[in-house]
């Protein structure tokens, strides 16, 4: 299985430590109401944006990682009530990875209120999707760090990430490289986490904003 890692879940099955998105999932921009984008619009700070109400699902670990960095958080168990959460005015903003955002705000319109993806903004967080297997299967293992770590010194990973992730839905649609960072931590991540390892991770933000 693929999936965001954790100190929990990391105590549970063995992860082969190598992002398989470069840490894409992190980067957290907006769906919110088409008529509040001129809210945001103005210079935000961190400070004003933990004023306003964030929307996540109740078990995700992004709600987490949000509460724990001073975030008010609206939670709910079925994904698509978020949106009608949004809608109604019980939360004000939905962050989303870059890498899954573009999708969700296509196939969640037309809707009775206008959502769009909020247009300067973005949050920032180590965020890491990793593969993970049985703890004893540690052949198996090994055979997926190596065939990553073939991939990452071809080429063949970055290229991928590239043409499938990049090229789609960040430079297009997001308007990725102009928008304001403001990074978060994550205190779910094992120490073991590769954050020393700039291969792994797609680190061309913008300034970080304060």
């Amino acid at each position: 299985m693929k999936i965001m890692t954790s100190r929990e879940r990391e105590k549970q099955v063995r992860p082969i430590r190598i992002p398989l998105l470069k840490g894409l999932l992190g980067h957290r921009v907006f769906i919110i109401k088409e008529k509040d984008q001129v809210h945001y619009s103005q210079k935000t700070t961190l400070s004003q944006l933990k004023q306003r109400v964030a929307g996540q699902g109740h078990d995700w670990p992004d709600t987490s990682i949000l509460q724990a960095n001073g975030f008010t958080v609206k939670t709910a168990v079925e994904y698509r009530s978020l949106f009608h959460m949004l809608e109604e005015g019980r939360f004000d903003f939905f962050p989303r990875g870059v890498n899954e955002v573009w999708e969700e705000i296509q196939l969640m319109q037309p809707r009775t209120e206008k959502l769009i993806i909020e247009q300067h903004l973005m949050l920032y967080y180590p965020a890491p999707i990793y593969f993970f297997v049985n703890k004893k299967n540690t052949k198996l293992a090994t055979r997926i760090k190596t065939g990553l770590m073939l991939a990452h010194a071809d080429g063949d990973f970055d290229k991928l990430i590239n043409e499938k992730a990049m090229k789609k839905v960040l430079l297009k649609s997001l308007n990725f490289h102009q928008r304001r960072v403001f990074k978060l931590n994550n205190p779910l991540l094992p120490i073991e986490t590769p954050l020393s390892n700039s291969a792994f991770w797609y680190t061309q933000h913008t300034r970080e904003s304060q």
